[in-house]
């Protein structure tokens, strides 16, 4: 796993290798698997998620949200603060690329999650209420 880090270290240094990266380990990601469902495995899902987000690459963002997704719901439960992060950050993604339903699906998710845990005038609860007022 600390590979898996500093490999998501370097691609943070240097955004150009990150798709040259993302198209090893998605090959070989059965190799990881069972690594990655841990706090590690997690926070180098949503780096690699962030990273692909932030280079305008949303298909490979939306994947390893995906993953990031699934690996917080095992071990961190699907009403965690995490959860909701993630969920937030998928609906960004999901806006990106045009899929407005799937957005609002995961916003709602967000909020009914945030909302539970932090209530409804949390400063985040309020941005998630107007990322999905905003969609139309």
């Amino acid at each position: 796993m600390k590979e898996l880090l500093k490999t998501l270290f370097i691609i943070r240094q240097n955004p150009d290798t990150l798709l040259d990266y993302v198209v090893n380990i998605v090959r070989d990601m059965e190799k990881f698997k069972d690594s990655l469902v841990s706090e590690e495995g997690l926070m180098f899902l949503k780096g690699i998620a962030k990273t692909a987000y932030d280079q305008g690459l949303y298909d490979v963002a939306e994947y390893f949200y995906d993953m990031a997704m699934d690996v917080c719901r095992d071990i961190r439960g699907e009403n965690s603060l995490d959860c909701a992060i993630l969920y937030n950050d998928a609906a960004l993604v999901q806006e990106r690329k045009g899929n407005i339903e799937s957005a609002k699906i995961l916003y709602r998710r967000c909020l009914r999650i945030l909302k539970k845990q932090v209530g409804k005038n949390h400063p985040f609860t309020k941005i998630v209420k107007r990322n999905l007022s905003s969609l139309k």
